[in-house]
This record gives structure tokens, sequence and C-alpha cells, in this order.
């Protein structure tokens, strides 16, 4: 049983922010703590734990503390338990695969008189694994800016996606950026994205 505590003056507010990072179930074991009752109750926990997410096992001891992006396995096991999937039972066969349907993206030669504003990409991201895919991170550099990724666990056989905008300086220029994304496949846990270019 995994029990969250949250706080908030509404519930329903509460999953419409939380729906913004994907599908939520409405059957979740939650109690929303409109008054701080938790916390005043509990003054005997480290602050600390009482603002990061907890996963116990089923004696009650704190196994994990932190938020569930912080480390891939987090994420994953995080991830499986509010997907009702038993992983603390052992069921750990199998594991994510991700495949992208590209690479590395080229915008080929650009004019600069045609430039307007950055150039805008998507990638778009498979699991071909027998496991949820968890992207727990996706961070760019060298002029490029992550818009937004998938953030709900991916199914098998589902698909996700990965936007970014490179800015593109109205002058004679060799593009080269990079976009890097961290997931929970045991094989490719860092993919690196490459956005290739010229403007002249």
């Amino acid at each position: 049983t995994v029990l969250f505590v949250i706080r908030t003056n509404s519930y329903e507010r509460f999953l419409e922010y939380a729906s913004e990072y994907g599908d939520v179930e409405d059957h979740l074991y939650l109690v929303v703590d409109r008054h701080n009752h938790f916390l005043d109750n509990n003054r005997d926990i480290p602050r600390p734990i009482l603002d990061r997410s907890v996963l116990i096992d089923r004696e009650n001891k704190i196994k994990l503390i932190g938020p569930p992006y912080a480390t891939p396995e987090m994420a994953e096991l995080f991830y499986r338990v509010v997907e009702g999937t038993d992983l603390l039972a052992g069921e750990t066969s199998g594991s994510p695969i991700i495949e992208f349907d590209r690479e590395t993206y080229d915008f080929g030669e650009i004019p600069v008189e045609s430039i307007s504003g950055p150039g805008e990409i998507e990638f778009i991201l498979y699991n071909r694994g027998s496991k949820p895919l968890v992207l727990t991170n996706v961070e760019s550099c060298c002029g490029t800016r992550v818009e937004s990724y998938t953030r709900a666990p991916i199914s098998p056989g589902d698909s996700g996606y990965v936007r970014a905008s490179s800015r593109l300086p109205a002058r004679p220029q060799v593009i080269n950026h990079t976009v890097t994304v961290h997931s929970n496949d045991n094989n490719r846990g860092r993919v690196d994205l490459r956005i290739r270019g010229t403007v002249n």
C-alpha cells in the first residue's frame, strides 16, 4: 500500500495540476491535508523527509527518499508502484527499450534572410521493451532549449516525444547542438540527440 499525503486546499486542483504531467488515475490512496494536521502531529519526522517523496516497504521501513526523478531506478520504482505493478514483490524481468524515429535532426542549409526566430524540433521516441519507459531528465546545451517532453511512463509499444528549440542568429554559422535524454533503459540510459545545419 502506498499512501500520499498532499498539502493542498483542493483535491480536484491537485488532480488538475498533476494531470499536466500525464494521465492520473483517480483511485490512488490520497489524503488531502488542508490544515497541516499531518505536519503538526508528526513533528518527530525530520522536515527533509516530509518535503520529499518517501517509499516504504511492507514493514514500514523507509527504502528511498527524494523526488521520483532523482535516479532512473527510483523513477521506475515510483511509477511502477503508482501503476499498481508489484515490483517490490520481485517482478523484475524485462526492461524498457528506448528507440527514436531519428537521432539527428538536420536543418540543412538555411539562408540568413529566412531566419525569423528559433528553429522548432521534435523527436519521437518509442518503447520497444516489455516494461514502462520513463524519461527521467532531458537537458540541452549550446543554444538549444528543451520545450517539453513526455513525463508520464510510456507503456510498451507506445510512443512519446521530446520538443526543443534551437537559437538561430541571423548570421553565417554552423549549427551543432545537442539534446541529452536520460531514461530508465538499462542499456541506453543516456542518448545524445544531434541538431545540425548551416546558416549562410
